[in-house]
């Protein structure tokens, strides 16, 4: 057929019964909805919310572990560092002043309580300068490779990650673990974190429990643990060696003139106990 010129084609639809009635086809089906308008359930919702929160709680709990691990560290180092250089001066100054609380006690110028604790202080000191060092010396790549570890071991054997009936083997692990990585011990890191890549506390899988009620269970744990972790650091920055050495930045230096406070604190007893 042509109208105006232009040919137009008529097709012509059979139906499946025969006849020439036109048999058009069905319209498609409309689009899937996409995955992400979905309506998810309420309590999918609440566990994905949930598990975002304990994983955010469990890092910074672990940044905060690492963060008192350092500072414990810090500490060590300093004793140790103290002890090589002015342990023999600081045992002769407590040797001194604990001969003199005899000498005062005997006169009645001293308690029997100041001569215990003078006495104490010597001792204390004696006992602990036959000790070897703890803290290993470590490049900054070991210190790296420490600080990756540490973290890798954290995630397989935190108390809180894991079933209840694994929780006090992976309490003493996690303790083992944070003492290794606080003496800069990277073989036994090493190892630790070996062997727990090698074994498996096993999952959280009782059935009585819902999923929700375990992450807010873990929550909860983690949340009293980081308050605790920032209450212990703050403790520890405010104790006197800590803020004193927190702002040293020539060691040397000042060492050297923790030497020369002894020296003089030894003369003036030497003299006060030959007058």
């Amino acid at each position: 057929m042509r109208t105006g010129g232009f040919a137009i084609h008529r097709r012509k639809f059979t139906s499946h019964t025969g006849g020439n009635r036109a048999n058009f086809p069905p319209p498609p089906a409309p689009p899937a909805m996409p995955s992400a308008l979905r309506l998810i359930p309420h309590e999918d919702l609440e566990v994905r919310r949930l598990r975002a929160e304990v994983a955010a709680a469990e890092d910074a709990v672990l940044t905060l572990e690492e963060e008192k691990a350092a500072l414990d560290r810090q500490l060590l180092a300093y004793n140790e560092r103290f002890r090589r250089e002015l342990g023999a001066l600081m045992e002769e100054l407590l040797n001194l002043r604990r001969r003199r609380r005899e000498r005062e006690f005997a006169a009645g110028r001293a308690t029997a309580a100041e001569r215990a604790e003078a006495e104490d202080d010597y001792r204390q000191l004696h006992e602990d300068r036959q000790q070897p060092d703890q803290l290993r010396p470590l490049t900054d790549e070991e210190q790296h490779e420490l600080k990756k570890l540490f973290r890798a071991g954290a995630v397989l054997c935190h108390p809180d990650k894991v079933a209840p009936e694994f929780q006090a083997e992976a309490a003493l692990r996690f303790q083992e673990l944070k003492e290794a990585q606080m003496r800069n011990d990277l073989p036994r890191v090493r190892t630790l974190v070996a062997a727990l890549v090698q074994g498996d506390f096993g999952a959280r899988g009782d059935d009585t429990i819902s999923e929700a009620d375990v992450l807010l269970a873990t929550l909860s744990r983690l949340q009293a643990k980081r308050a605790s972790l920032a209450q212990e650091i703050a403790a520890l920055r405010a104790t006197p060696v800590c803020q004193a050495i927190s702002g040293v930045m020539d060691w040397p230096a000042y060492f050297g003139d923790l030497r020369q406070r002894l020296e003089l604190q030894i003369t003036e007893e030497t003299l006060h106990a030959g007058a």
